[in-house]
């Protein structure tokens, strides 16, 4: 069963629609590969595909858990993780360009000092 929430500010300037469900897909407009650089999507290793529900990128990827679309170009995402022979939760924001071509790929871990975040291009 999905669980939708809707909140909106008095003058009408936020929506934000939260999603509490396993297997929830990311919007089609994150979806896709894309990379650090254009010359990097030829690199597999250096490709992180968004699809559907899942994260998938070097040596590691991860399932989305929860969703909440901030914005038709915004989403926060609390992710599980795996990779290197480690699993962990991780909160996730991803802000797409106005163009679509580009995604600022936030990590949020648990102290603010160690987020770490990526400027990513989509890969043709």
């Amino acid at each position: 069963m999905q669980v939708w929430q809707r909140v909106a500010s008095v003058s009408g300037l936020l929506l934000m629609m939260s999603v509490a469900q396993a297997g929830v897909s990311l919007p089609k407009a994150f979806q896709g590969k894309w990379a650090p650089t254009a010359a990097g999507c030829k690199v597999p290793m250096q490709v992180i595909a968004l699809q559907g529900s899942s994260l998938q990128g070097g040596d590691g990827g991860g399932e989305v858990m929860s969703l909440t679309v901030i914005s038709p170009r915004q989403v926060q995402v609390q992710m599980k993780m795996s990779g290197g022979g480690s699993e962990w939760e991780e909160k996730q924001s991803f802000f797409l360009s106005h163009d679509g071509k580009s995604l600022l790929w936030l990590s949020v871990l648990d102290k603010p000092m160690d987020s770490e975040w990526s400027t990513l291009v989509r890969c043709k």
